[in-house]
């Protein structure tokens, strides 16, 4: 519900976002993309891997951040 009402704000349709959860079941992956999150990491989150997968989002470009890809 956050990102969708998150993104339909203007300018807010391609900021880079990502889902930080303690749910790692595959059904929690692919709610996280449903809801249009690109990214889902589980808690505990290692630092690099939170850091790389930022990166990744950033240099993705706009339209890669919002496919809900993880």
């Amino acid at each position: 519900e956050f990102l969708k009402r998150a993104r339909a704000l203007p300018g807010m349709q391609s900021v880079p976002a990502l889902m930080l959860t303690g749910d790692q079941k595959a059904i929690d992956v692919q709610r996280t993309r449903e809801a249009g999150f690109p990214a889902h990491l589980t808690k505990p989150v290692d630092l690099d891997a939170l850091e790389a997968r930022i990166r990744e989002l950033v240099q993705a470009g706009p339209q890669a951040r919002t496919e809900g890809k993880s």
